[in-house]
């Protein structure tokens, strides 16, 4: 007895038409519902029943030709004439006849002689790249597109489209861009909407085709006009006969044959090229390993078709790009004729298919089905896909970018050579960088699927100019360029020896991009150096023999911040030689983290001397628990000066001002990649008498993913009550302008700028003040009590961490002590550059993915006075101030960040698999990450009830009833199914608490529950503060402790649970700390 297909609701005349509707393409939603209905769906779409497949086990069912047979794409063959081999059914005669005498002219001997043809092509986008320059940006999927197109033409039929010599597309690729959107449009319409409203696109359609048809006309007469001896497809064509009936192809066919070529053969490759580049991007092992093996089999050679076997490691990049993001998205299957009397069942007899039935394998999620690819199975990992991996042959069953069987896409080796040379010229001649680190991939849809917006740079590397990339593309000597894998060090050009410190920073929340800045404008104030402040993977083959060195870094989690993942893969993966490199290195880290504590700046610093580099001064660092980073900074800072006083420029005098902070386009230097959002909506959680905590919810800026467990990164403005009390203390009015003489601040000079603006968008007011700091405002001061009560700050062990805690700036130095005369830029001087703050998404896309909320606390507490040094003042936080003056409509600077441990075993995302059990722990506002993750299992519930979902324990510690955040949601989504939530109240006693007072108490209470969801492979997540994990920690060792009394292990036995139990905790558990 069969079962109904699940599937969402089909309404009358449009069917399932909004269920595929997304800002992001039809596949994206597509993908979503495979989430919620699982292997199999079905829709109605367009009046037929399509039935939709997402495991790799169904897929290797469905690619049997034997069971089932392609079924052409509808976009593309639904109109009037004949179809070329793409869109042509497996029983029509041209197809048969077309196969028949074009499958020898895609064999491996005629397509590795088209590598000229190829190499003349790619060669203008080389040297288009190198000759703009490194400083500007290349959309790649543009380039790419010119590139494929122009490949495909001027291989297939002698025709040069000319694509990089013109900003304006060819006549055809208007056309055919023209032609592909609208049949996308047409084929998911109702028939009675084409009819009725759909004349006009269809009219436009024909239009467009009919001049690609025209245009394939023309291109024949000429070559019937003018014979060529060359042995390409339009020859084949126009000459070849079929082998088994001796009949020549007709021109309505060539003309067919021709567009489908130019069509599928530039829009897949492009695409393949694109995702290529974005997966090598982000993730620099790859990048760096596939770059070796270019450089070991090239060298400085001119490529040819030889070089392209031996390129095994890329020939892996290219299958595991095709297997994440097939260009082509989906498989169209059908059951043959043959078949149409069986009763055809998939899953086990489970569903039975209809004679009609449109199948569609989503490949998207087929091959990274985690079932048959392994947990990993999403993350990008070309030694999966390497010909020498034990698990090839297995894997490549359910590998199906190209189709399968005799229609699987003909020109297959054609476009694998193409993307090997491709690639291989571009990582032998240009080092490339994502313009934005944190890029997140967004998909743009047509007849295929490429990454929206994949702005580059790229650079020569090292040794390479213009002239000898011309000489190596056309197959001369470049024995001149010293290849970079064997030397990593910079030659200075002119400009560039000027320069005389060199500050590069690893950071992603802005902390040592603020310090770079700092320690950049105090070198050029205190010792007269110029400097350059870049990002960390700007050093690779970059760093100076000539000038110092000096590198600020973060780690998270024991990885390295966007901006400095290919520079530590480069130091990792290579042996660079760096003579004469004179460097000193400062680390920041969060001593939570005690297994990778400061452990990328250890890395680098211990890397660069064992590759030659000089240490100007031992590593400094900071952990950024204590609060103390500004004073351990500056400390090391002041003996970094001592050292490099030798190096200050003699005859520039120092400069009055110190900072470096931004320009007047406060996004692009306070933080990168940040947009506009606006404010939807907002809303207090907590009731009267309890700590402020709110809600608010925000329309992304345009082309803006997430998913749950990321942050928003938001860059606040400072409270304008304080901004006021700064400005009343020098006496200045609202309307106040400064006009900067000195560059150093890095602001325009010469000009008046609001000092309103700049103190509430450019600086930290709040930071608490440094021993620099007041050892500045002391030097201000001739009072004799104010200087000693400033001395007693400094040495006072006591008074320092009050200082820390409470957030006692420096402006609230300068308001208690009244005798400090400091003058205002000399205060502005010594601030940090604003930097933006983050928030875990409390949301999750699927329920819209065009917006998403965060959930906070709104910081503002009395600091208590410490003795005479610190007296009482109010605290409050400047972005959750800042957000909490945000209305409904107001625009607010963001940028959607990923999560940390995105690329680590166990991130801080929902399992791949629905099945797999959650065990959370968090305690007020850190419920924020599990309120997305129970919001999208509600919603994947009310979608499809019979759902198999893995339970759910979400253990919440609130302060009682009226701190019981998003209260009325969770019992609802409880009562659905989707999470069991256990509350702990610590200062109420209720029964929903059970009388327990924290999270740790609770889970104890609970821990037969816990031990249950452990046992049969349950993800742990905890978010909050380090005392809950402590507590959580402390808790899990008094269960492992009862389990071992009951069990009575002994001491081995005891020894071997323990490391198995670490091992898959590492696997299986997961934090997001916020204090």
């Amino acid at each position: 007895m069969t079962e109904e297909i699940p599937g969402p609701r089909a309404y009358p005349v449009v069917g399932n038409l909004f269920d595929v509707r997304s800002d992001e393409g039809s596949l994206v939603a597509a993908e979503q519902l495979a989430e919620i209905y699982g292997d199999v769906f079905r829709l109605n779409i367009a009046g037929r029943r399509q039935i939709v497949v997402s495991s790799a086990e169904l897929l290797i069912q469905f690619t049997d030709e034997h069971q089932f047979e392609k079924l052409p794409p509808p976009a593309l063959s639904a109109g009037q004439g004949p179809q070329g081999l793409f869109t042509a059914r497996s029983d029509d005669p041209d197809w048969i006849q077309g196969h028949r005498i074009l499958m020898p002219a895609f064999g491996p001997l005629p397509v590795a002689d088209m590598t000229a043809g190829m190499k003349d092509i790619a060669s203008q986008m080389i040297l288009k790249w190198a000759r703009l320059g490194k400083d500007n940006q290349i959309l790649l999927t543009d380039d790419f597109t010119r590139l494929t197109l122009d490949t495909i033409a001027l291989c297939s039929m002698d025709y040069r489209f000319n694509s990089f010599y013109s900003e304006l597309m060819h006549p055809f690729i208007d056309a055919m861009n023209g032609f592909l959107s609208l049949s996308g449009t047409i084929s998911t319409r109702p028939k009675i909407y084409n009819q009725l409203l759909g004349s006009s696109d269809i009219a436009k359609r024909k239009e467009h085709n009919d001049t690609m048809k025209r245009i394939a006309k023309q291109v024949i007469d000429k070559r019937r006009e003018n014979p060529v001896d060359r042995n390409d497809l339009l020859n084949t064509m126009l000459y070849g006969k079929d082998p088994k009936t001796g009949a020549a192809m007709r021109d309505d066919l060539i003309m067919a044959e021709m567009i489908n070529f130019l069509i599928a053969g530039h829009e897949t490759t492009s695409g393949l090229l694109s995702f290529a580049f974005m997966y090598l991007l982000q993730n620099p092992k790859a990048y760096l390993a596939a770059q070796q093996e270019v450089d070991r089999v090239l060298g400085t050679s001119s490529i040819d078709a030889a070089h392209l076997k031996q390129l095994k490691y890329l020939n892996a990049v290219l299958r595991e790009t095709l297997r994440l993001k097939p260009t082509a998205a989906a498989l169209s299957k059908h059951i043959p004729s043959r078949r149409q009397n069986e009763y055809v069942t998939i899953c086990d007899g489970k569903y039975h298919l209809k004679n009609d039935d449109i199948i569609r394998c989503l490949l998207t999620k087929c091959q990274t089905d985690p079932k048959y690819f392994g947990e990993d199975a999403a993350q990008f990992r070309p030694e999966r896909m390497h010909e020498d991996s034990p698990d090839f042959s297995r894997l490549m069953e359910a590998w199906k970018p190209f189709g399968n069987g005799s229609r699987s896409c003909i020109g297959q080796n054609f476009a694998w050579q193409e993307a090997q040379l491709v690639m291989a010229l571009v990582l032998q001649n240009f080092d490339m960088r994502l313009v934005d680190p944190g890029y997140q991939f967004v998909i743009k849809q047509a007849l295929t699927i490429k990454p929206k917006d994949l702005y580059v740079k790229v650079h020569l590397r090292k040794g390479l100019n213009p002239e000898l990339v011309v000489q190596r593309m056309h197959g001369g000597s470049s024995k001149a360029v010293v290849m970079p894998t064997t030397n990593g060090t910079h030659v200075a050009t002119d400009t560039e020896s000027q320069t005389r410190l060199h500050v590069f920073y690893g950071s992603n929340s802005g902390t040592c991009q603020a310090l770079a800045q700092k320690l950049a404008s105090s070198a050029s104030v205190k010792l007269g150096l110029s400097t350059t402040i870049r990002d960390l993977d700007s050093a690779v083959h970059n760093l100076s023999p000539h000038q110092p060195v000096i590198i600020i870094t973060s780690s998270y989690e024991g990885q390295p911040p966007d901006n400095a993942a290919r520079f530590v893969t480069w130091l990792e993966g290579s042996t660079p030689k760096l003579d004469n490199c004179n460097y000193a290195v400062f680390g920041c880290g969060h001593k939570d983290w005690h297994q990778t504590f400061h452990r990328i700046p250890k890395l680098v610093d211990d890397k660069l001397e064992k590759y030659g580099g000089n240490r100007i001064v031992s590593m400094g660092s900071s952990d950024l628990s204590a609060g103390t980073v500004l004073d351990d900074f500056e400390q090391w800072q002041n003996t970094l000066f001592k050292e490099l006083q030798g190096h200050a420029t003699s005859d520039k005098p120092p400069a009055k001002q110190l900072a470096e902070i931004a320009t007047d386009q406060r996004t692009s230097k306070l933080s990168s990649g940040l947009a506009l959002g606006k404010v939807k909506g907002v809303k207090v959680l907590t009731a009267a008498g309890h700590p402020e905590k709110r809600h608010m919810e925000i329309e992304l800026p345009t082309d803006s993913v997430y998913e749950t467990g990321d942050y928003l990164a938001i860059l606040p403005l400072n409270p304008d009550k304080l901004v006021r009390r700064i400005m009343a203390h020098w006496s200045l009015p609202r309307d106040a302008t400064i006009t900067l003489r000195s560059t150093a601040f890095g602001l325009p000079t010469d000009i008046p700028l609001g000092i309103y603006d700049l103190l509430q968008g450019f600086f930290e007011l709040s930071e608490p003040a440094s021993k620099g700091n007041i050892k500045e405002a002391k030097s201000f001061t001739q009072d004799h009590n104010t200087s000693e009560q400033l001395g007693r700050l400094l040495v006072n062990e006591t008074v320092e961490k009050v200082r820390v805690r409470d957030h006692t700036s420096l402006f609230d130095l300068l308001q208690q002590y009244t005798e400090i005369k400091m003058p205002f830029d000399i205060f502005i001087s010594n601030l940090l550059p604003l930097r933006v703050r983050q928030y875990s998404v409390s949301s999750s896309p699927m329920t819209n993915p065009t917006t998403c909320t965060i959930t906070y606390s709104v910081v503002k507490h009395s600091a208590a006075a410490t003795g005479q040094e610190i007296q009482e003042h109010i605290h409050e936080g400047v972005a959750s101030t800042y957000l909490s003056t945000l209305s409904p409509g107001d625009m607010i600077q963001l940028a959607v960040k990923r999560t940390a441990t995105a690329n680590l075993p166990c991130a801080f995302r929902l399992p791949c698999t629905a099945s797999t059990p959650l065990l959370m722990f968090c305690a007020g506002t850190g419920l924020a990450p599990f309120r997305g993750f129970v919001q999208q299992r509600a919603f994947m519930l009310e979608q499809n009830p019979n759902l198999e979902l893995g339970p759910a324990l979400l253990f919440i510690g609130c302060r009682g009833q009226g701190d019981r955040l998003y209260a009325e949601e969770l019992d609802a989504w409880q009562k659905l199914g989707a999470v069991d939530v256990r509350y702990a109240f610590s200062q109420e006693d209720h029964e929903l608490a059970g009388g327990c007072h924290y999270v740790a108490d609770r889970m104890l209470r609970d821990k037969d529950d816990v031990k249950s969801l452990w046992r049969n492979g349950a993800k742990v997540y905890i978010c909050g503060s380090r005392r809950l994990r402590d507590n959580v920690r402390e808790a899990t060792l008094k269960v492992s402790a009862q389990v071992a009394g009951e069990e009575s292990w002994d001491a081995d036995t005891r020894v071997e649970k323990e490391l198995k139990f670490r091992a898959a905790l590492a696997q299986r558990a997961v934090s997001d700390i916020f204090d």
